[in-house]
């Protein structure tokens, strides 16, 4: 590893760390923006390169995911509330570090770094971490300077890597307190591992049992701790979550005990809730409120205190999983981006439509809507039915995306012709010589049934018939018992 860091760095990787700043950052206020440099790297270049060569003070930290802490504290808590074992004898206690990167010593540090590293790579790290000074601004106007003797700049790359060696030490305290017996960790199952602290930065859960004795011994950790690396644990912050059989006698002594005022659990842990317990509506709350506070209810066509239910939506696809309407949906999508064509927008939209808004239309209504029209195309976005009131079928061509298996036959034998809509793109890509039509929507079964109440003056709609039953209308003659005698 220590080769590695030791290495030359390459002119490719100054080239791609100037260019991923920020064009506006600037490394003081009275130097040049990114956009100087970056610009300029061809008359510049050979300047920078030099110089970074010879003190290079960039670093990069690797994304790291939080899910499996957040994952174990919620699964060690729940188990404090509802395992027997646990609930009866053990304890979790979250801190809260005051100032955590302001108050590291710089000689801690330095000590941590030579359990591994190279002389010359904690020269140049420790170079960084003082090379350090502050102003004042008055009016605007910076005043004065002056240089810490300790602590991590928020906001370097290098900072929360430097942190978590020295939060290492930490861990490395409560392991070995936990391997000597002096702090017992939680199990939360019987073949399951001890668990005893999750620490991610400056967020930290120490599990262990509630007695007097472990209590004693994690408070001297703490003070071990503050004493060699200068964090220090802000008490009246921290809380204690204790087992849900624990006797309050004992709790009371332990909470003396760490000076922690606070016996609760519903805090967050890495930005979630600890526990999941109760009305979940309150608890997660916050995240209503965040998203609000982010975007614009109109902009983004959500109305959130309505429930999250949409408004002014548009469909921008079918919800049916029919692959040829989606190739379809596809093929349209195509033609609209590459014409100025309305017909083929129209289309695309109805292709949309749910299936009560691409009603069927029967074979009468086709035909009287395309009398005096033979030399166009009938287009319909829905299904052709057959319809037994008209006699004579003149010749026609019809586009749908379906049809009946009679009225297929009924236009085919009178010489017309059954297209597909892939077929209509090839005929007509821009929707010449067609006519768009429409289905009536209200001539749904369902529909027959809307209105007043069947039987009132005026009303047209439709009763409800029962066809299953022994003494109802529409049972007689499809069963022996009949209801009445014949």
């Amino acid at each position: 590893m220590n080769d590695q860091l030791l290495k030359d760095v390459s002119e490719d990787e100054i080239r791609d760390a100037l260019f991923s700043i920020g064009g506006s950052r600037a490394p003081g206020p009275d130097g040049f923006n990114a956009v100087y440099y970056q610009t300029y790297l061809d008359i510049v270049g050979s300047s920078i390169v030099a110089e970074v060569k010879t003190f290079f003070n960039t670093g990069t930290m690797d994304k790291v995911f939080i899910t499996d802490n957040v994952l174990i504290a919620h699964e060690v808590l729940h188990s404090l509330r509802v395992r027997k074992r646990c609930a009866t004898s053990y304890m979790a206690v979250k801190t809260n570090i005051s100032k955590a990167y302001d108050r590291i010593e710089w000689r801690f540090l330095e000590e941590v770094l030579k359990k591994g590293f190279d002389n010359s790579w904690i020269n140049w790290i420790m170079e960084c971490v003082r090379t350090v000074s502050f102003s004042v601004l008055i009016n605007g106007s910076p005043y004065g300077q002056f240089e810490p003797t300790r602590g991590l700049r928020q906001g370097d790359p290098l900072s929360p890597s430097l942190f978590i060696l020295c939060v290492d030490v930490l861990s490395t305290l409560m392991t070995q307190e936990t391997l000597e017996g002096k702090i017992q960790a939680i199990r939360i199952s019987n073949g399951g591992p001890a668990v005893s602290h999750l620490l991610f930065a400056d967020d930290s859960l120490f599990f262990l049992k509630a007695h007097q004795k472990n209590s004693t011994n994690l408070l001297q950790i703490f003070d071990e701790y503050k004493e060699t690396s200068g964090p220090l644990i802000n008490f009246a912050k921290s809380s204690i979550t204790f087992g849900s059989r624990v006797f309050q006698h004992t709790r009371e002594g332990i909470m003396k005990t760490l000076k922690i005022p606070n016996n609760c659990g519903g805090g967050k842990y890495l930005g979630l809730p600890e526990q999941f317990g109760g009305r979940k509506k309150e608890m997660l709350q916050y995240i209503h409120d965040q998203v609000r506070k982010r975007i614009k209810d109109a902009a983004m066509g959500i109305d959130l205190i309505a429930g999250g239910k949409s408004k002014k939506t548009k469909r921008t696809a079918p919800k049916s999983d029919d692959v040829y309407l989606k190739l379809l949906v596809k093929l349209y999508r195509f033609l609209v981006r590459r014409s100025n064509s309305n017909f083929n927008a129209v289309i695309l939209k109805r292709l949309f439509m749910s299936k009560v808004n691409k009603a069927p239309l029967s074979l009468s209504r086709l035909v009287e809507f395309m009398t005096g029209k033979d030399d166009k195309i009938a287009v319909l976005v829905g299904t052709i039915t057959d319809d037994l009131r008209v006699h004579e079928i003149p010749a026609m061509k019809v586009t749908a995306l379906r049809f009946t298996e009679r009225a297929r036959a009924r236009i085919e034998k009178a010489g017309g012709e059954c297209l597909t809509f892939d077929q209509l793109a090839l005929r007509a890509p821009l929707g010449q010589n067609t006519v768009l039509l429409r289905g009536p929507k209200n001539s749904r079964e369902a529909v027959k049934h809307f209105g007043p109440a069947p039987g009132v003056p005026h009303s047209n709609t439709k009763p409800y018939v029962r066809h299953k039953g022994r003494k109802f209308e529409k049972a007689r003659g499809k069963r022996k018992s009949r209801g009445f005698k014949v």
